[in-house]
């Protein structure tokens, strides 16, 4: 019997290992931390820094919490976009150096964004954020509207 993919078993098996080096790759070091410096090299400033995030939520909010470490909190935007919430910004490298002096650094500066997909609708309206010691705290209240809703099949 003839396979539908045109591929010899070896593009196959190929493509297999790619996957699974990928996948390995992203549950070792989701972030890509490790590969953000390297001894004698400058930072990989191409990659962006994701802040980890912990949601939680009860019948009445939604609660999102995102590590901020060494961020200006007027550098943080939290935007609403229909049932998403979006974190970005920006974490500046303040750093002097002195004649003579190397350093070693394995601190990450630049934009950051970061997309949650909320798990209810939620009212805009309602939306509180506050930052203390490196902590970003979002307070979204659940949508009392309901957006479903039956409608009539009409017969022809």
């Amino acid at each position: 019997m003839k396979t539908i993919i045109p591929w010899r078993r070896s593009h196959k098996d190929e493509l297999r290992n790619r996957f699974d080096r990928v996948f390995d790759q992203f549950f070792q070091d989701p972030w890509g931390a490790s590969g953000l410096m390297q001894a004698g090299s400058e930072p990989r400033r191409d990659l962006l820094f994701a802040p980890p995030v912990e949601i939680s939520e009860n019948d009445k909010t939604i609660t999102v919490r995102a590590e901020l470490p060494g961020v200006d909190p007027e550098q943080v935007n939290v935007e609403l976009m229909e049932n998403v919430l979006v974190i970005s910004g920006q974490k500046e490298e303040k750093r002097e150096q002195k004649d003579g002096e190397s350093t070693f650094s394995e601190f990450v500066f630049g934009s950051f964004r970061r997309e949650i997909a909320l798990p209810a609708d939620v009212d805009p309206d309602s939306v509180k954020a506050t930052f203390q010691k490196g902590v970003l705290h979002v307070e979204l209240q659940k949508s009392q509207v309901s957006r479903t809703r039956k409608i009539n099949v009409e017969s022809r």
